[in-house]
């Protein structure tokens, strides 16, 4: 098989491999923190107070880390 050369090098099929291994970890991370941030905004919008200009409360604020915990934990173990 005849490898494409890169600049000065060339790709071998690793480096394709790789690459596709980076292209869908990239797609899964923006999907996870879209996701994170429909969580995020669904949280804020679900409080029972409508003024948005308050500060949240203490379990608001705990409420909010847990399911943001939830969404970007797996993410994490999949990138590391």
């Amino acid at each position: 098989m005849v490898e494409k050369r890169i600049c000065c090098c060339g790709s071998g099929i690793w480096t394709k491999v790789i690459a596709w291994f980076e292209i869908i970890g990239s797609v899964l991370a923006v999907i996870f923190y879209a996701l994170a941030l429909v969580a995020t905004v669904n949280l804020l919008t679900k409080s029972d107070n409508p003024d948005t200009k308050r500060w949240l409360s203490p379990q608001e604020i705990d409420e909010m880390k847990n399911h943001l915990t939830i969404a970007i934990v797996p993410l994490a173990e999949i990138l590391v």
